[in-house]
Parts: structure tokens; sequence; C-alpha cells
């Protein structure tokens, strides 16, 4: 098996402690016929090329976006998506799951993941509301280790919560092993280091409630952001789900002992969860949070797309990284609040978010 504990002598028990591509590089905009297809869109959002637009490239590509979810709109069968919270219940429990880097070396954007997880370690280690589960592999457990250690003993000392590592190996996490820790809490909010956050407004708030919160009697997968290829589906690297969630993600086969968390698999979690009757939810998208059903599937869905690019990101009017609490930052795209607090070290590879044109991803 892929997963098993680190050191599980050294730290504590995990059970609930209660508590509150495309390759085409065309880059012809002269026709807006052509290029705002489904296809192109996604082009123009995920392709080195296809990123090169200029300002008024730029309302077109706003004006498409507007007129496909007022289409989706005036046909959509539900309500409006609120967003209210939902009552949770009394003495639920909270589980963070993060998978860190894979690695200690500094190449490709490796060091990024790194200072994103040395961030989490940071600000994210609040066992004031929640469990912990770290997941790493074995290499960046041993550099860390002190730092992990420390953070376990305060959980442990000054919130009678814990903090468990899970020992990954490279290729992927063995997501069957995770379930069996997570089975026995309310909730659980996976990130991995290719997020920075979580920026905390204060200390002693519940973070993880952004998420958890967007998860309903109707709701049951939330995250940061929704893409749609063809279908929508959570981005793969911050969701949050339910006991509900898991045993349904669990029953329908998606679950296994090899997950890369790519946008394959996100693509048939998110399917499962529509299959059984339930909607998926994110707390950001070009036209604001999204809110998204199975009746919504066959709608106009090309205003759903990956806003971790330039040409998307520029529609949201540079949303700040306090409301979100976690900002992508492994494409060099990067907020520019992020990157003067994380301090990446890389001004020729990154793109901040005030930058005056989108560049390439």
């Amino acid at each position: 098996s892929p997963s098993s504990s680190l050191h599980p002598s050294s730290l504590p028990s995990s059970q609930p402690s209660g508590g509150p591509d495309t390759t085409s590089n065309s880059t012809d905009v002269s026709s807006t016929d052509t290029m705002f297809t489904r296809s192109r869109t996604r082009i123009l959002s995920r392709n080195q090329g296809a990123n090169a637009v200029v300002k008024h490239d730029q309302v077109v590509f706003e004006d498409f976006i507007n007129e496909s979810h007022n289409r989706f709109l005036s046909n959509r069968k539900v309500a409006l998506p609120t967003m209210d919270s939902w009552d949770k219940p009394v003495g639920y429990s909270t589980v963070v799951v993060y998978a860190g880097p894979t690695s200690i070396e500094k190449r490709g954007n490796n060091d990024i993941l790194m200072t994103n997880f040395e961030y989490f370690l940071s600000q994210g280690v609040d066992c004031a509301f929640h469990d912990v589960i770290l997941v790493l592999a074995k290499p960046v457990y041993e550099y860390y280790e002190q730092a992990v250690k420390t953070g376990a003993t305060r959980c442990s000392r000054v919130w009678n919560r814990s903090l468990v590592v899970l020992e990954r190996l490279d290729e992927c996490l063995d997501m069957e092993n995770i379930l069996e820790e997570v089975v026995n809490y309310d909730f659980m909010l996976y990130i991995d280091s290719r997020v920075a956050g979580p920026k905390l407004p204060s200390t002693g708030v519940d973070w993880a409630s952004k998420y958890t919160s967007l998860i309903t009697s109707n709701v049951k997968m939330a995250g940061l952001s929704i893409d749609s290829d063809p279908d929508p589906y959570i981005q793969p690297f911050l969701f949050a789900t339910d006991k509900v969630g898991l045993a349904l993600l669990d029953n329908s086969g998606v679950i296994h002992d090899c997950h890369r968390m790519n946008d394959k698999e996100a693509m048939e979690m998110s399917r499962a969860i529509f299959e059984a009757g339930y909607g998926i939810a994110s707390t950001i998208g070009p036209t604001g949070p999204i809110e998204l059903y199975p009746d919504d599937l066959g709608l106009d869905l090309d205003w759903v797309l990956d806003v971790w690019n330039g040409p998307t990101m520029c529609l949201l009017d540079n949303p700040k990284w306090d409301d979100l609490l976690f900002f992508k930052s492994s494409r060099g795209f990067v907020h520019d609040d992020v990157y003067r607090e994380l301090d990446y070290g890389l001004p020729g590879d990154v793109h901040l978010s005030t930058d005056e044109l989108p560049k390439p991803i």
C-alpha cells in the first residue's frame, strides 16, 4: 500500500476529539464567432499561445462569459444559489487533510510547493476547531519532522486534538487509507500544496468552515473553484465534503489506493456526486460563487471556467486572498499579496495578479 503511518508512536491518534490541453497554438482573435466556442474557450483558458490576449479582446471574452451565464440562468430549473451557511449538527467534528509536496528538491515548481507547505505549517496547524492529518512523502516528513512534532504536541496539549502524519509515495495518494482515517468525522476538508493559505484575518478563527459551511443537505462537495471539461467538477487542490459525501464517493468506486488528484479523478468524484442526486459548490468563479446541481448539466456551461489564469482572473476584479483564504499559486500566476507574503523569490517566472496584461501560464 502506498500509504502508512509515519512514526505512529510519537504522534497522537487520529480519532475525532470533538468540538465545534490542448495542443493548439492559435492566437487568432479576429472572429468572435469562431473563437468563443466551447473548445476554443478551453484553449483560451489553458493554452500558452491563446493567453496572449490584449485588453480589447478581454472585453469580448467578458461579454461571452456573461452571455453564456445569462443563458444558463434563463433556462435553469432550480432556484438561484444563495450560498447560505447550513446549521451544522451540535458537537460536529472536522478534520483537515493536507497533502504536502513529494520532494524537498528545488526543481520545477517544487520550491513553491515547499513554501506553501511551510506557510500551512505556520498558519494552518491550528487545532482549535479541527484535527489535522498531514499526508507526506517520507523525505518531506523527515525534513520537517521537528516542526510537525511541535505542531502535534501543541494540538494535543493546548486543544486536546490530534495531528497525525500518513506517508505517501511520490506517484499518488492512498485515498482508501485516508478514508479509513476520516470516516468518523462529520466533515473533511482536503487541501494540497498547490494552494497558498490559509490567509487568516486573526487567530482563533474556524477557517475550515469557510468551505465546510458550503456543505448542505443538497450540496455534498464544495471547493475553492470549479472547472468544466466538458462537465463541471471541483478542482482537486481543495475540496470539502461530509459523511454522506464520503460514503457515496466510496460506494461509487472512485476512491482507490492510488489517487494522483488530477483533473480526471476530480471529474470522477464530482460525477459521482451528481449521479447520486447532489450538487457541488465553489467560493469563486468567472461570475461569482458557483452552485450546480444534476439538472444543470444539460444547460449552457461555457461560463464555468478554470479561473487560475490571466484572462479569466481579469473578470474577477483581483479577488482578495483574505476572502478566499487560499489562492492557487503553482502555475506561475500568483496573487500579488501571496507573492509578497510568501516571498517565492522567482520574479522572472511569476506573473502577479496586478500586472497590466495577462501573460502565458
